[in-house]
């Protein structure tokens, strides 16, 4: 699977959400262009603790992999 690379702005970052075993959390992100757009960013499991170094309108660059639903 192939990396998308993001550049923007932090507009929020969600608690921690938990299901069972199962964690999760949101990062909003406002990206870095004209025409900017929000991108709702899921961390998972071991992955959350990134977030913790990262605070409102720091901006980032943030390498995401896509994933679907049927």
């Amino acid at each position: 699977m192939y990396n998308i690379k993001i550049i923007g702005k932090i507009k929020k970052i969600f608690n921690t959400k938990k299901f069972g075993n199962f964690k999760k959390k949101e990062l909003l992100l406002k990206t870095d262009e004209q025409y900017s757009q929000n991108i709702l960013i899921d961390f998972i499991q071991e992955k959350c603790k990134i977030l913790n170094k990262f605070k409102k309108k720091d901006k980032v660059i943030i390498y995401i992999n896509i994933r679907g639903r049927k």
